[in-house]
């Protein structure tokens, strides 16, 4: 499967090749920082293991639910996809991103989660009418991009998360087809 995204960018399935990949992105703090699932430090062990899930998921769907944000050359700079679908006749997702330091504040996941949520509705086997996003309430740059992707905001969530023995608001935003 494969999401062109521009001329530079493209969507792709997550292989065991991306390990190496994971394990030097993961090493970023602020990754781990406005992200609830991700763990720091992040190591092979990690790496092998969200490897195995994700293609476990996907069996259990019939498709990926997570994906690789990867550059023309195929290296992986960042990650896209949903959270807690409990099945694929669920009508709504949560939607979750994630992007390498060095490839940030040039437009790459406003386009990235443009053309996955456009994929997204219109998959024949997701029947997805609704894509949510929780962003830690501090994470203003995924505010921003869920913002310009259309995503309209319904709520604040006081205390939503709990990191590091510390509660995180959250903002909650959606969009809808």
């Amino acid at each position: 499967m494969r999401i062109d995204v521009n001329t530079q960018i493209y969507i792709s399935t997550i292989t065991p090749e991306d390990k190496s990949s994971y394990m030097t992105h993961m090493q970023d703090r602020e990754i781990y920082e406005k992200t609830i699932g991700i763990p720091f430090p992040y190591g092979e062990n990690e790496a092998n293991w969200w490897i195995a899930a994700v293609a476990e998921e996907a069996k259990r769907f019939g498709l990926p639910l997570q994906y690789a944000i990867r550059k023309e050359d195929g290296e992986l700079i960042g990650g896209i996809g949903f959270m807690d679908m409990k099945s694929i006749f669920d009508h709504a997702a949560e939607l979750g991103f994630w992007l390498a330091k060095d490839y940030r504040n040039k437009g790459i996941m406003t386009n990235c989660v443009k053309a996955f949520t456009n994929w997204a509705f219109n998959h024949p086997n997701l029947n997805l009418v609704r894509i949510q996003c929780r962003i830690f309430a501090h994470n203003e740059v995924a505010v921003r991009i869920v913002e310009k992707c259309q995503f309209a905001p319904e709520g604040y969530m006081r205390k939503r998360f709990k990191k590091d023995d510390k509660y995180i608001d959250a903002k909650i935003f959606a969009l809808v087809r």
